[in-house]
């Protein structure tokens, strides 16, 4: 028991130095667990996450999976949730570079990112799930506007839509719309006028 107190008094770094140095993961593969319950497995590097690996964060859900550089994200896949997600290249820890994001609603968003932010090329597709108006406005806002103004979109039974999305989600949505439902054949909802 005295050793131990004699070895405390000998040393002049703290006891959290200490310990750090006894933890320290210069292996190839090694996962960690934090007070938290925060988990990482992966490569490390002096010390730090380093090469592949996986980050789960306990208090959120979050998950990363993917490379990482000196204790930061690289290049791979962030879930915020099972159907949010970012998948892509990172800079200090944002999203930065070339990536996709599919958002919650079912948007997605594929493109140049800079600072966790829209930036630059991208294809942005959007969830429109009601039935409604489309318009053309800031158009002349826009830094290159379209040449083409967007066509009007009309449906021809707006009645039918409706009864084929509710047949698709009735039946647990399995991808495939039921053509054998009550719906006449000639209302089926997939046909548009432009």
């Amino acid at each position: 028991m005295w050793s131990q107190y004699a070895l405390l008094e000998e040393t002049t770094e703290p006891l959290v130095k200490l310990w750090d140095k006894k933890a320290q993961k210069c292996v190839p593969h090694h996962t960690v667990c934090c007070v938290n319950g925060d988990q990482y497995t992966g490569e490390w590097m002096d010390n730090k996450k380093h090469g592949r690996g996986m980050q789960v964060w306990k208090k959120t859900g979050m998950i990363y999976d993917g490379d990482w550089r000196c204790g930061k994200r690289g290049a791979g896949t962030y879930f915020y949730t099972p159907s949010a997600f970012y998948e892509g290249q990172w800079k200090e820890d944002q999203r930065s570079g070339w990536g996709r994001m599919q958002y919650e609603n079912g948007e997605l968003y594929e493109g140049e990112w800079l600072k966790d932010k829209h930036h630059g090329k991208g294809l942005l597709l959007l969830v429109c799930a009601k039935c409604g108006t489309m318009s053309d406005f800031g158009r002349e806002a826009a830094v290159r506007p379209t040449v083409y103004p967007i066509p009007k979109v009309c449906l021809q039974d707006s009645q039918a839509v409706l009864m084929e999305a509710r047949a698709y989600f009735t039946q647990g949505g399995q991808g495939e719309i039921n053509r054998d439902s009550t719906i006449p054949s000639h209302t089926v909802a997939g046909q548009y006028v432009l």
